[in-house]
């Protein structure tokens, strides 16, 4: 059970840099943990977790990584593992060739999924449905976000809440989820599938709309001066809150839709994921308050979609109709230390777990995680080094299967010039970890087949 973890340095504090917030927020998710532990299951992870605190905290703390290749080559995981590049079709100007090159290029890194947007109909359905085809051909799995941000689904003449200034820094102009129209949503829907039918095309999973949970993409939710969180001490009453809570329950009556669709046209194969959700409790509040970020707790908002909010009555549990549950996590602290990235790992996920069913019978699927290059002076060997130490740390954590798959954001620099790992024919080094993720699913697929 504990090689997943790093060999431990008797030094005392030698090699420690962890901050005393983190120290703080690792120990918290020992105690939440502790108090919500039921079964096996939850206790060797606490024992786990329980282990890296002890070793760490007390005269002695884990070595930083001098060689994460053979930290790496300890850990094994059964969730599966892909990239992010949702703007595919917005790419090198629309040239299908040069957009199938991104493709080619996941598949020779590793890559066993990628996340794709649905943006159609736009200007260039046809590449579309052919980047679609090419990953049915390269046996790389689909998981295709229907997005929020799309015409199509709004009542004709809808305006959007106007955005950032400059606009997308970070929030763009957006529609409010409570002004969704349902009939038209679902006949944008049946469209799509009826094109992906007719041509054979293949989706592995939908994502039912993104970080409907933060400002930047659901209109719901305002640019508020100094930022406004919510969450379980939010008056009920707060026209925010009254107006976010409309927005999930049509957000809900959709997977429900997408659920009976998903069933009639694909008999179900395709597996439904609720909308990755941007995590409350390791958002950087200063940075929040100064763009005028408004967000709302993720817990909650699993919790109301649940029904099971103490305050909601005659509601339906729309979690019901989705496989597993969308999450993601961008570590805020550059450390070395595994217990550092376990800490920021179970702040985001451990209060998701409290709502019944998630975690186990909904398994999480992280859409969306990674670091960004600037935090590491565009040094590229640290930034894989702390990939390596994130990933060790998430497969300390679904020791009891909780994670299903996990999509690290992004692929290309056109996508995403800070998290990029790829540019047109250039492998950044942090590319390596899908080669070494795909290696090590193998081994713990074929030691779970060998236990059975």
């Amino acid at each position: 059970m504990i090689n997943c973890l790093p060999a431990l340095s008797r030094k005392p504090n030698e090699h420690s840099n962890l901050n005393p917030e983190a120290r703080v927020r690792c120990r918290q998710a020992v105690t939440s943990l502790g108090r919500s532990a039921k079964g096996k299951t939850d206790m060797m992870r606490l024992f786990l977790i329980f282990c890296i605190v002890v070793c760490t905290s007390g005269g002695s703390s884990i070595a930083q990584v001098a060689a994460p290749n053979r930290i790496v080559a300890n850990a094994q995981h059964t969730y599966e593992f892909g990239a992010c590049e949702q703007q595919l079709m917005w790419h090198d100007a629309g040239k299908l060739a040069a957009q199938l090159e991104h493709l080619d290029a996941m598949k020779k890194a590793g890559c066993g999924w990628v996340r794709l947007s649905l943006i159609y109909p736009t200007n260039m359905d046809k590449n579309l449905f052919a980047l679609l085809q090419h990953c049915n051909k390269l046996d790389i799995k689909v998981l295709m976000v229907i997005e929020q941000g799309r015409p199509q689904l709004y009542p004709a003449g809808t305006k959007r809440r106007p955005g950032s200034e400059p606009p997308g820094q970070p929030a763009w102009p957006c529609y409010r989820l409570s002004e969704l129209d349902l009939k038209k949503a679902e006949a944008h829907l049946r469209r799509f599938f009826a094109e992906l039918r007719a041509r054979k095309i293949r989706i592995h999973a939908f994502e039912l709309f993104n970080e409907i949970n933060w400002f930047a993409f659901n209109g719901d939710l305002p640019l508020v001066e100094g930022g406004l969180m919510i969450d379980e001490k939010t008056d009920w009453d707060h026209p925010v809150f009254v107006q976010y809570r409309e927005g999930l329950d049509r957000v809900g009556r959709l997977t429900k839709t997408l659920h009976d669709l998903n069933k009639w046209i694909f008999k179900g194969e395709p597996e439904i994921i609720s909308a990755g959700l941007v995590a409350y409790d390791t958002m950087n509040i200063g940075w929040m308050k100064k763009v005028k970020g408004c967000i709302v707790d993720q817990k909650l908002t699993l919790q109301l979609l649940h029904g099971s909010h103490p305050k909601q009555k005659g509601t339906t549990n729309w979690l019901k109709y989705v496989d597993g549950i969308g999450m993601h996590i961008y570590p805020a602290t550059v450390d070395l230390n595994p217990k550092t990235a376990l800490a920021e790992i179970a702040a985001d996920l451990d209060p998701c777990r409290t709502v019944p069913g998630i975690g186990s019978a909904k398994p999480f699927w992280i859409t969306e995680c990674g670091y960004s290059i600037s935090k590491f002076g565009n040094d590229e060997r640290r930034r894989y080094n702390q990939h390596t130490v994130f990933y060790n740390a998430l497969d300390a954590y679904d020791r009891d299967g909780s994670i299903k798959a996990v999509m690290q954001f992004g692929w290309s620099k056109e996508t995403t010039s800070s998290y990029a790992v790829w540019d047109h024919g250039k492998f950044y080094k942090t590319a390596d970890i899908f080669k070494v993720r795909s290696a090590e699913q193998g081994v713990a697929l074929d030691a779970d087949k060998r236990r059975k």
